[in-house]
């Protein structure tokens, strides 16, 4: 009896090992990150984009298993130095916010997708389950998402909202309390990215 389950978990073990893909993302640089803000005064926004978006070539492991896609070594990380903003004092304040010159990146880890076809052809959408870090900090969040492909290329937009106390900060005041910030900020992305895997097939493909 014990010589068969040991069978079974060693069949079980080989099958999750095949299910494993190793996949490329070639990240393009129309992709662009938002974060949306406001005070008792005015919203704001600051935004990644165009250059300053990280761009290049990602590798990582997939694991298909009840219907989520599992990533290893999923994670962006994005210069808080390279967002810009129209609204100078509430970009001066954001740097502050965040400890910049102490923690210089936000890390976004994706650790899997949960996908759903929609009813539109190519597009479909699902949720990321996601690591945030910021000033050192980890929370986790679950991020919808909508995506369309065409071919290997394919485009992701999400957003979360969330209040900055979930990591340790505190929302900012201005001109002796007369200026003060939300807690609450959304965070924007919207993706470009190339995606390529053995045999030019990948493990999103499958989910459509």
């Amino acid at each position: 009896m014990k010589r068969a389950i040991g069978i079974i978990l060693l069949v079980v073990a080989f099958q999750q090992v095949q299910a494993q893909k190793r996949v490329s993302l070639d990240l393009m640089k129309g992709s662009s990150l938002t974060i949306l803000g406001k005070s008792n005064i005015v919203p704001f926004k600051i935004f990644l984009k165009g250059d300053s978006f990280p761009s290049g070539k990602l590798s990582l492991v997939t694991t298909e298993k009840e219907n989520k896609i599992f990533l290893n070594d999923g994670q962006l990380s994005v210069n808080v130095n390279d967002f810009t903003s129209d609204n100078r004092m509430a970009l001066r304040d954001f740097k502050k916010l965040v400890k910049s010159e102490s923690f210089p990146e936000i890390k976004l880890e994706i650790t899997s997708l949960d996908l759903q076809r929609k009813s539109c052809g190519k597009a479909f959408g699902g949720i990321a389950n996601s690591v945030l870090t910021i000033t050192g900090v980890s929370k986790q969040y679950k991020i919808p998402l909508n995506l369309e492909s065409c071919s290997d290329f394919y485009t992701a937009e999400g957003r979360v909202k969330l209040s900055i106390r979930d990591f340790g900060l505190n929302p900012p005041v201005e001109m002796m309390g007369l200026i003060k910030v939300s807690e609450w900020i959304e965070i924007v992305f919207n993706v470009n990215l190339n995606i390529y895997g053995p045999e030019e097939s990948n493990a999103l493909a499958s989910a459509k």
